[in-house]
């Protein structure tokens, strides 16, 4: 759009912009942002904030807990800084950048007085921030500290709880040169009667916050020293497994070597947040941590742009805390040559910084495209006197480009050392690569996995479910608190296979269940499956018409045995049953009659089943499942290949030559990922990454093969 982009270039042409120029953008002081709340009418009063401030961390504790709140089904709203591409992504909804006509028109309105007034840019971005959130009437908002505290533009909110994660040596020209006086700057954020979480202490700073929190009558916790976090460790995909006593197994999806402690100060928080009275359920919080990327966009967090040949890391680790855990994780690493593309700002402590960094490495460096950064020859000649040795470049881009050409398959290259120099690297990856697609997740996939992880104990442990109506109501349906002697009322709405699906698992749960559903649903014959699950000793009763919903089942234990289903029935109704099969204390020997419908499904199935640790047998008409139990195991829902059918034939008929479809396996269980191979009749080549969890389609030609 072009007017947004007028409008943003106006914006930087006319107010300083820190991440630009540095020291001269900061304004000490908030008459400026008192006037803009004003003029705005105090927008940040409509809505529930959380303030998250420190030197190190705040961006991931920041995006994970907006990550919560989104899973809790909260609308929230967060605002963090700096950017790395593009200025909306400072202020999302749901993970949704800010619309651009919002920015368009807000700017428009604040142009009279913008130059007069002598606006930063920070004060702009967060006047607008609080605005948007009150336009969108967001449930809470979740606000990053931009510099310090005391003296930020977002420290005019009230909020429901503060965060300061840690305090190390940062901007120190600007808030003091010790780490006493950054403390007392990020102590600003602590609030009369407002509880504050510190994340990790220093015997310097502890007395700061405890006066500081005590002259103001807050609550102070301290996550270090009560530690729920009991223990992590990385898994194999170098995600991090969690454990503490609220929540076991909890997976994590940010990588970097640091996030254990911003975990211990999440969990913190978390309780805090709960004994405030907000509901926050413990599946919200397992889907939160495993989902931060996808549902807040998180990026240039120990982000891996290539897994392997050679692998590609980037991270905006800038100064002498964020760079020592960089070069610590680099250590972990396993590589023959690490190739690292190096800038930095000329406002950091260079001579301290510096000797951080291994001297076993091949440096590109290189200088990020704004006014502060440190031109790439003087940093070579600074980084040569302590045996730091490469090359220089005028740019990220060429920097990373001769990376590219001297790394082998096995070697490692790493992009760091300022989050502006991982801002031009993503702004070039963006520009060099086809356009990527975000495929929505399966729903079938998503269905099936909730129940056979329900079955398993292991729910929290399913990632990249789908956001659609059926899947909505199944988590909420297996959520439902049963209460002993009472009956549970389940309404699954217009949700066709959750009906199916949970008609089964009903009648092996324990508790006494009344599924219902829309005037529609009640009209819907479910007869096949509450015949066939009755034949297997299910208690299962009409409370409507017969044949229909509503039902009454009574769950329990079922013996299982041998049974035999038309194959003309709907394929959920054999689903349905195979799923429970391994929960019957006989197992299930399933004949099923005549020509099957929608065999693929069936597979689809039982190859989930098998993922979970089923073993079956399927001999022509016969499947059979013996007593077993699933394993609890971490699975993250395939996307859609239906979906992906549009942009198949999207290419096909377009001008373009290439696209990117997210999300998509070789080995995909899903019935309708042989379209491939009819597309490939149309001239669609389809190549799969799989560590990158992507398809590349090119269009080889346009000549059609006989199909």
């Amino acid at each position: 759009m072009k007017e947004y982009t007028r409008a943003v270039e106006w914006l930087c042409s006319q107010v300083p912009m820190f991440q630009k120029v540095g020291a001269s953008a900061y304004k000490e002081g908030l008459e400026n942002t008192l006037f803009l709340d004003q003029h705005f009418n105090h927008p940040h009063t409509r809505y529930k904030t959380i303030h998250v401030g420190g030197t190190n961390g705040k961006g991931s504790v920041s995006h994970t807990l907006a990550s919560i709140f989104q899973s809790e089904g909260y609308k929230v709203g967060l605002y963090t800084s700096p950017h790395l591409i593009d200025l909306s992504e400072r202020i999302r909804v749901n993970g949704e950048p800010i619309e651009k006509k919002y920015v368009i028109d807000f700017v428009e309105q604040i142009k009279p007085f913008i130059v007069s007034k002598h606006f930063s840019f920070f004060e702009i971005t967060t006047a607008m921030a609080f605005s948007y959130f009150a336009f969108q009437k967001v449930d809470y908002a979740i606000i990053e500290v931009g510099l310090g505290g005391r003296l930020d533009c977002t420290n005019i909110i009230s909020p429901i709880l503060s965060i300061i994660t840690n305090i190390s040596l940062d901007h120190t020209n600007l808030l003091g040169k010790t780490i006493s006086s950054i403390a007392q700057e990020k102590a600003g954020i602590i609030k009369k009667n407002i509880p504050i979480i510190i994340g990790e202490t220093l015997p310097e700073t502890q007395e700061i916050f405890s006066l500081k929190a005590k002259d103001m009558n807050s609550i102070i916790y301290y996550a270090d020293k009560e530690k729920p976090l009991i223990s992590s460790h990385r898994m194999e995909n170098g995600e991090w497994n969690y454990e503490c006593l609220s929540y076991p197994h909890l997976k994590g999806e940010l990588q970097g070597e640091y996030q254990p402690k911003n975990t211990n100060t999440l969990l913190m928080a978390l309780g805090v947040l709960k004994d405030l009275g907000i509901k926050i359920s413990s599946s919200s919080v397992y889907e939160g941590f495993a989902r931060v990327m996808e549902r807040t966009h998180l990026r240039g967090r120990w982000e891996i742009l290539k897994h392997s040949h050679p692998k590609i890391i980037c991270d905006i680790g800038h100064n002498e805390a964020g760079i020592r855990w960089n070069c610590s994780q680099l250590k972990k690493e396993t590589y023959r040559e690490l190739h690292f593309v190096l800038g930095m700002m000329r406002d950091k402590d260079i001579d301290s910084i510096l000797p951080l960094f291994p001297k076993e490495a091949h440096y590109y460096f290189c200088q990020a495209s704004i006014p502060r950064a440190l031109e790439s020859m003087e940093l070579q000649k600074k980084a040569s006197q302590i045996e730091l040795l490469g090359e220089h470049f005028p740019s990220v881009e060429e920097a990373y480009k001769k990376a590219l050409e001297g790394a082998g398959e096995e070697d490692l290259i790493f992009i760091g050392g300022s989050s502006f120099v991982v801002a031009d690297l993503l702004s070039y990856l963006q520009k060099s690569l086809p356009i990527r697609i975000e495929l929505p997740s399966s729903k079938s996939l998503s269905n099936r996995a909730l129940i056979i992880s329900a079955l398993s104990g292991g729910s929290h442990l399913l990632s990249n479910l789908s956001s659609c109506d059926d899947t909505r109501v199944m988590i909420s349906a297996l959520q439902k608190p049963m209460l002993e002697g009472k009956e549970t009322s389940i309404d699954i709405e217009n949700a066709g296979t959750a009906m199916r699906f949970l008609t089964a698992f009903l009648a092996q749960s324990k508790g006494t269940f009344f599924l219902k559903g829309s005037e529609r649903m009640h009209q819907r014959p479910i007869a096949p499956l509450v015949k066939a699950l009755q034949d297997l000793g299910a208690d299962i009763t009409y409370k409507g018409n017969y044949g229909c919903p509503p039902l009454k089942i009574v769950g329990k234990e079922l013996l299982g045995g041998e049974l035999s289903i038309s194959g003309g029935v709907s394929s959920q109704f054999i689903s349905a049953l195979l799923m429970i099969a391994p929960k019957m204390r006989r197992g299930l020997t399933l004949h099923i009659e005549g020509e099957m419908v929608s065999s693929s499904y069936i597979q689809m199935t039982l190859g989930l089943m098998n993922y979970f640790g089923i073993d079956y047998s399927w001999e022509g008409n016969t499947i059979k499942i013996h007593h077993q139990e699933y394993k609890m195991k971490s699975y993250r829902v395939e996307n859609d290949w239906s979906a992906a059918s549009y942009w198949y034939s999207a290419l096909s008929l377009s001008a373009l030559d290439t696209l990117l479809l997210e999300g998509l396996g070789r080995n995909s269980l899903q019935g309708d990922s042989t379209l491939l191979e009819l597309y490939a009749l149309l001239g669609i080549e389809t190549t799969f990454d799989e560590e990158q969890n992507f398809v590349l389609l090119r269009k080889k030609s346009t000549e059609v093969k006989e199909l």
